[in-house]
């Protein structure tokens, strides 16, 4: 830090020219037991099963609604990758916006039993503090997928949308309940 913000140093930056980047997932994201994202997909499923029942007899979504977390440990990346297309695509984005907004508002921390908003890593915080009394702009950039960033995390971030780039939460991605893509 000092090399970059003494002017007498040869690395000096210019304060308008002083950047740092974070990538957002697994920087300031609780990522355990399982990425906030996948714990909104599981989530989903069940709601989904109540209006289809026929999904209580299909797999993976029978192992999720089970409900045993050995066997949803042992979930394939195709079945996770299953679990994320149904719960994530067939709708506008709209529509999923405001059924991530109502989840992510309701939505506890299994361990912690805090909202998810509020769990991010302090030692991260203390760091873009630090860039940030320091004259630089901090970003962050995801590509975790539909769950706006901005919106979900902004709070805890202390993070600006400006400052924010992930799929654009205008943008639809993915694939319809039948294999079509959106």
């Amino acid at each position: 830090m000092r090399v970059t913000t003494d002017k007498a140093s040869p690395k000096f930056v210019a304060p308008e020219a002083r950047i740092a980047a974070f990538n957002q997932d697994g920087t300031t994201w609780v990522e355990q037991p399982m990425y906030t994202q996948v714990m909104f997909a599981l989530h989903q499923v069940g709601v989904m099963a109540q209006k289809d029942p026929k999904m209580k007899d299909v797999e993976p979504f029978k192992t999720v609604l089970s409900g045993d977390r050995a066997a949803m440990a042992k979930l394939t990346v195709p079945d996770l990758e299953k679990i994320l297309a149904i719960t994530h695509t067939g709708m506008t984005v709209e529509a999923f916006q405001t059924i991530v907004q109502d989840w992510i508002a309701k939505a506890k921390h299994q361990r912690f039993e805090r909202p998810y908003t509020e769990l991010v890593y302090q030692p991260m915080l203390e760091v873009m503090q630090y860039l940030r009394a320091s004259g630089y702009k901090t970003y962050f950039v995801t590509g975790g997928g539909r769950i706006s960033y901005p919106r979900t995390q902004r709070r805890s971030t202390a993070s600006r949308p400006s400052r924010s780039w992930g799929r654009p939460p205008t943008r639809s991605s993915g694939m319809t309940r039948t294999g079509r893509p959106l």
